[in-house]
């Protein structure tokens, strides 16, 4: 409930006392306390506190390969975790080796269709697009896409999520008729399945937008981002709006309009801070990357993460 609520401190406060009392009646290596370390970890990660919670899982990890077994489902669960604060902390090397040790184990042990299995081939190739393995990723989203129509069906959020990511592969590979053919597709089934106004919604209808603006479709374009600039803006809750501004400041930069662009940006980071390396390198930010306002968006940004790091 803490979390939900966003009181990370208070939600903290009680998973150490937790883990502390299992630590006492049952022993540092029961598998009640294993869990507790495991579920401290990913809220410390959740909280922005990635020093603790990788300490934590590789404490934890050791322990559980000592203890269950090198290939145990729940060691290979905090594999997966830490492997996800490696990506937290911009340690994109070993996150790439822990996640595809982790995989080849998956494959092998809980098989190819395995959802946690297929869980980390997401995570491998979300990895690959952020260091820019484009065609690594492409090919691993594919495979990811395959099983999840064949295993999930074609509607569940899950499949809907990785349409998304291969459409930001296209994207950057300048496939922008195949990108936008795919987003105008994934747009109608997140509208039926999870809404107009989802916040996944509003993140697929700027990428539909973004690509109608590479093709010269500004006409198209322009309507189809109205549209989730209005929904956007009359959502209750912000929250969950970060990702959708952020699309949304990407279309207004491809066409074009700095100013808007700029505004968006920000409205985005106020709701949570974006990597700075990752937007620096956005291509379709790149009408920005000259103006003085987004390189104080990029610092912003640095100093918001050397914040949370000096107080971990």
């Amino acid at each position: 409930v803490y979390f939900a609520e966003g009181k990370y401190e208070q939600a903290l406060a009680l998973r150490i006392q937790a883990l502390d009392l299992y630590r006492r009646l049952l022993g540092p290596e029961h598998p009640d306390t294993l869990r507790a370390m495991t579920n401290l970890a990913s809220s410390y990660n959740m909280a922005g506190k990635s020093s603790q919670a990788e300490a934590l899982d590789l404490e934890t990890l050791a322990l559980r390969r000592r203890v269950l077994g090198p290939e145990h489902p729940s060691t290979l669960n905090t594999m997966q975790g830490l492997g996800d604060v490696y990506v937290t902390e911009s340690q994109y090397a070993k996150a790439e080796s822990l996640y595809k040790q982790l995989l080849e184990i998956r494959r092998r042990v809980l098989g190819p269709e395995h959802p946690s299995t297929v869980y980390t081939m997401q995570s491998l190739a979300d990895l690959y697009l952020r260091t820019h393995k484009y065609e690594q990723a492409e090919s691993l989203y594919k495979q990811t896409l395959e099983i999840r129509q064949r295993v999930l069906g074609p509607d569940h959020p899950d499949t809907l999520s990785t349409m998304s990511s291969l459409i930001d592969v296209y994207t950057t590979q300048r496939q922008f008729e195949q990108a936008g053919k795919l987003a105008g597709e994934l747009l109608k089934k997140r509208q039926r399945v999870l809404g107009p106004d989802n916040p996944d919604t509003l993140v697929t209808g700027a990428q539909l937008a973004v690509n109608l603006a590479y093709q010269k479709q500004l006409a198209k374009a322009q309507d189809v981002l109205h549209e989730m600039i209005e929904r956007a803006s009359q959502a209750k809750d912000q929250s969950g709006m970060s990702s959708a501004w952020y699309e949304i400041a990407c279309a207004e930069a491809v066409m074009g309009k700095s100013d808007l662009a700029i505004d968006y940006l920000k409205k985005a980071i106020d709701i949570s801070p974006m990597p700075a390396d990752f937007m620096s390198t956005d291509q379709d930010l790149k009408s920005l990357h000259n103006d003085p306002r987004f390189a104080e968006i990029i610092a912003m940004s640095k100093q918001r993460a050397a914040a949370i790091n000096s107080n971990q």
